[in-house]
């Protein structure tokens, strides 16, 4: 900031810093990593909850870092219970 003048926002725009928390745009990851680990799911939704782990890196790793952790969790819980 100090070397460019620029705005925060434009400076963590460009830098790709910004997290999601649109619930529409994290669930439609989320069906994604679903429909991508099926195995993964089954054994999550048998008992294996530290699959949740796993899980959840994959949505990460899907929005890029992007995905506002907590939201994303809430919503993946929610998801997978379902």
């Amino acid at each position: 900031m100090l070397k460019s003048d620029e705005a925060p926002l434009k400076i963590a725009e460009s830098n790709n810093w910004i997290q999601t928390s649109d619930e529409g745009e994290i669930k439609g990851m989320i069906a994604e990593v679903i429909a991508e680990n099926p195995a993964e799911v089954e054994r999550y939704r048998a008992g294996e909850t530290k699959l949740m782990g796993f899980i959840m890196g994959q949505l990460m790793k899907k929005s890029k870092g992007k995905a506002d952790p907590k939201s994303a969790g809430k919503l993946l819980s929610e998801m997978l219970a379902q």
